[in-house]
């Protein structure tokens, strides 16, 4: 089944290519997909930063993967900022969470910055991974 055109339904209506996710408004008016990008940086330590924008879900997580591995395979340290992710599913979390725990064992130095929007903290907090991003900031709270 071909991802690059929209389909038709059994009735004949089109259905968006899985790369669209579409936002119904109370108008009714269906409301552009936030279209996901990676801007790439050079921060103030010669770390590559990784701005990653709009949506991170199971349709654009491969480009993700795909530039991490480049990323990995030159031995660049990597900064990925999540701060201007509108939204993340829990592939996009399984992709950043996967990529984290690759780069520990194979010595790659990859950190996730602990500022991000609310939609996107929710989700990392609601499934628990907060202390496999951040080991140091767990460590540093005391048990209760």
């Amino acid at each position: 089944m071909p991802i690059c055109c929209n389909e038709r339904d059994l009735r004949g209506a089109i259905v968006p290519k899985p790369s669209q996710s579409h936002v119904r408004s109370t108008s009714g008016r269906n409301l552009q997909p936030a279209e996901f990008q990676i801007e790439q940086s050079t921060d103030a330590s010669g770390a590559v930063l990784l701005q990653l924008l709009g949506e991170l879900d199971l349709a654009v997580a491969p480009a993700l993967i795909a530039r991490l591995a480049a990323l990995k395979e030159a031995r660049a340290a990597v900064r990925l900022d999540l701060s201007r992710l509108q939204f993340m599913d829990s592939t996009g979390l399984g992709t950043v969470l996967t990529a984290v725990l690759d780069a520990r064992r194979d010595g790659w130095e990859l950190e996730v910055d602990p500022v991000m929007a609310r939609s996107v903290k929710r989700i990392i907090d609601v499934s628990g991974v907060s202390s496999y991003l951040w080991p140091e900031r767990t460590a540093e709270r005391p048990l209760a």
